[in-house]
Order: C-alpha cells, then structure tokens, then sequence
C-alpha cells in the first residue's frame, strides 16, 4: 500500500493546501429566533428631572440569532422588511461562535418601529468562505 503525506498528495494533484472554501453550500448558517424595530428617543427634561419633550432618533432593529453552522461567522448581512413593501439591509460583524445565541441592538439609519420581518441575506465565515442567500423558495432563514 502506498502513503503519501497530506500535503504531498494535495501537491501532486495542484492542490493549495492554504486556499479555503469560497462558498459554504450547507444551509442557511443563522437561526433566527426574534427580530422588532424599535425607536431610539431622546428626553428633554426641566430642572426637576421632569421630561418635557421626547424626540425619535433613531431605530434599533432588535434581533436574536444563532449560528447554527460548525464554524465561526465574522458577519452576517440581515434583510429587514417594515410590511411596507421596502427592504433594508444591516451588517452585524463580530465573532459569532457555533451555537451560541447572540442578542444585539443594531442601528438602522430611518426611523420606524413596529414588527419586522427579517431574514439572512449573507453570511461571512471567519476562515474567508461566505454562504448567499438562495432564490425564492428556498431555506432563507425568514422570521
């Protein structure tokens, strides 16, 4: 029987043993658990510590995710619909281990509230490989 050490066999055949996967081909990598809108204020007050005027700022897109696949995600870009037939989208980067549930407040840069709906445009793995969102019909990860 003939051995040939790993990184000789991927020589011969012209292999790049350094060269990653550009495309993640499993299932969607993120679960998404819950996803709102929910507006930013600021408060004016009086001397008292009475509030006397309240302002929107902004809008956080709260959402709640897991990373179901066995490596680790640097970014994940969210598609966020208000029911009013627009789509933004919002970048989360990080770390995101498998398994672990992340919670985060993100900055939306209009202002609305209400119930989102949100789903996984894109995902980037933390060794270079990404997983896109297929067409219509298929796993996209919808909350």
């Amino acid at each position: 029987m003939l051995f040939m050490a790993p990184f000789l066999l991927a020589a011969a055949l012209g292999l790049d043993s350094n060269q990653s996967n550009t495309a993640y081909t499993g299932v969607n990598p993120i679960r998404i658990a819950s996803c709102s809108l929910d507006p930013v204020f600021s408060y004016q007050s009086d001397g008292d510590g009475d509030v006397i005027s309240t302002n929107q700022i902004g809008t956080d897109l709260d959402v709640n995710f897991t990373n179901i696949a066995e490596k680790p995600i640097s970014s994940v870009t969210f598609a966020i619909g208000n029911g009013g037939g627009s789509t933004n989208r919002v970048v989360d980067a990080g770390t995101f281990s498998p398994g672990v549930t992340i919670t985060h407040a993100l900055p939306l840069s209009y202002l609305d509230s209400g119930k989102a709906t949100c789903s996984v445009n894109s995902v980037a793995f933390s060794d270079g490989s990404t997983w896109m969102q297929p067409a219509v019909g298929a796993d996209s990860g919808k909350n």
